[in-house]
């Protein structure tokens, strides 16, 4: 095993992780790490004053970051019992709560919620109606979903994207969108790009070469779908009053 494998998979153990597998934590803060970092601070805008879910919370990390970005109250939620375990651990507190549970299985008595937050949780769901479904009657009129979605535009890439096990439901981007405007009345389209000049090493298990701070997520135009790049769309649904 390299060295930088070896080295992460100490930190994981120490931490009470799984060795291996994309358990992202700050002790590994690796490319893939600040990606979805960035990811939780651009959701962070529409948290502000309100009570969030955090959906496929992982570690906890993301929780932490929705909550400095004004969030009232924060429920992270994830199937993973030993991520759960370290994010009550590390970012427990009586505005951040963690707990098993997984999407397509929410019930009613977590109450309503100003905004769910799904950073690369729904292409993990089998059942993604299911899912779509319990998070829309999870949000209070006028609450908000922002998901962050794999930016597949043609069949080659949807091939190699379900290699991944990992990847329960694989579809190209307008799909996608035409599931999300079956359960929202509106969303808008953004994409994330890593600064000029610089391509983050998502696989790499080495320190981040690029941090959350250098990425700048832009709106797209639905008629500019083509160019979303290679990193991640992001939607951003509201759900009617």
């Amino acid at each position: 095993m390299p060295a930088w494998r070896l080295r992460n998979a100490l930190r994981r153990l120490g931490s009470g992780l799984p060795p291996r597998g994309e358990v992202l934590h700050p002790g590994v803060p690796t490319d893939l790490f600040h990606a979805h970092l960035a990811l939780y601070r651009f959701a962070g805008r529409f948290a502000d004053r309100g009570r969030v879910l955090d959906l496929g919370c992982g570690t906890g990390y993301g929780s932490a970051e929705l909550l400095a970005a004004g969030a009232a109250e924060v429920l992270g939620v994830d199937p993973r019992r030993l991520s759960v375990l370290y994010a009550q651990r590390h970012f427990g507190s009586p505005a951040a709560r963690f707990r098993v549970g997984r999407a397509e299985r929410l019930g009613g008595e977590l109450g309503k919620f100003d905004a769910v937050v799904a950073v690369n949780v729904l292409p993990q769901v089998a059942d993604v109606e299911a899912a779509l479904c319990r998070i829309s009657a999870l949000l209070a009129p006028g609450g908000r979903l922002v998901a962050s979605l794999p930016p597949l535009l043609d069949g080659q890439s949807l091939s190699l994207y379900r290699v991944n096990p990992r990847h329960r439901t694989a579809l190209l981007l307008w799909d996608w969108l035409d599931l999300l405007r079956g359960h929202f009345d509106s969303f808008h389209l953004f994409r994330q790009l890593a600064p000029a000049g610089r391509v983050p090493a998502l696989g790499s298990p080495r320190p981040a070469t690029v941090r959350a701070e250098d990425y700048v997520f832009e709106e797209l135009a639905l008629s500019d779908l083509d160019e979303v790049g290679s990193l991640a769309a992001v939607v951003v649904c509201e759900r009617g009053g």
